[in-house]
């Protein structure tokens, strides 16, 4: 059995991390993919949009933020037994 799991993706509006969402998403097992950027994108399928401005001093406390609240909202890491 293949395990579901979900990915965060910096800048993904490009040509390598657009290559790369769209790599993603082809794998069924891809439940989510997280785009953070700077400007809204079109809704996707399965896609979740995180506008931030990377020229902010703060920018990357903010990352680390939303990394761990999307780390605990799906439990990411926890076993089960």
């Amino acid at each position: 059995m293949k395990q579901n799991f979900a990915a965060i993706v910096l800048g993904g509006t490009g040509q390598v991390g657009g290559a790369a969402v769209t790599e993603l998403l082809a794998i069924p097992e891809c439940r989510e993919v997280v785009m953070v950027t700077r400007k809204p994108i079109t809704a996707r399928p399965r896609v979740r949009n995180v506008v931030l401005d990377t020229g902010t001093a703060d920018f990357g406390e903010r990352i680390a933020a939303l990394v761990w609240v999307w780390v605990l909202d799906r439990g990411v890491g926890a076993r089960k037994n």
